[in-house]
């Protein structure tokens, strides 16, 4: 059996354990070089949006609102100080807000992200500020910077990213 075959013997070995089908947390698989998105589990596929197959066809900068520069900078910074927060895209163009963790799996040559849509939690955090209209989508509220400006008062229980 060829290096290549048995690596991908151990992920789908992964992909197919308890551990993983099972878990209530979205999390995606990620390829390390592109960020393509090599398994997806049912609670991403929901959260997304999109069906298994549809999320295998897409890198993780297909998903997300922030340019893939930014995205790549939040990712080196979160592998040592995570959590990170970033912006989805849905297939019907509605955004999430997305909390997650990224760590590497050098044995099956992956990166494990897991992630929690926050966007509920922001709209309630967000109906105490009475000065920030609805939707918050339609107000660009995509980066940290505008949730800081936006939210001063929740600083201390507020998600951050670099």
């Amino acid at each position: 059996m060829s290096p290549e075959d048995a690596l991908e013997q151990k992920r789908r070995e992964l992909v197919a354990s308890p551990l993983f089908n099972l878990t209530f947390m979205p999390t995606l698989l990620l390829l390390p070089d592109s960020l393509k998105i090599y398994r997806a589990t049912d609670a991403a596929a929901r959260v997304l949006g999109y069906s298994h197959e549809q999320l295998m066809q897409k890198t993780l900068h297909d998903l997300l609102v922030e340019p893939p520069d930014q995205v790549n900078a939040i990712l080196a910074h979160a592998r040592s100080h995570p959590p990170f927060v970033l912006t989805a895209r849905l297939p019907n163009r509605e955004e999430r807000i997305i909390e997650g963790i990224i760590h590497e799996l050098p044995e099956y040559q992956l990166l494990h992200f897991s992630f929690a849509d926050l966007t509920h939690c922001i709209y309630l955090i967000g109906s105490q500020a009475e000065s920030v209209p609805y939707p918050l989508s339609a107000q660009g509220l995509t980066s940290c910077a505008r949730w800081r400006e936006c939210f001063p008062q929740h600083l201390a229980i507020m998600p951050m990213c670099i």
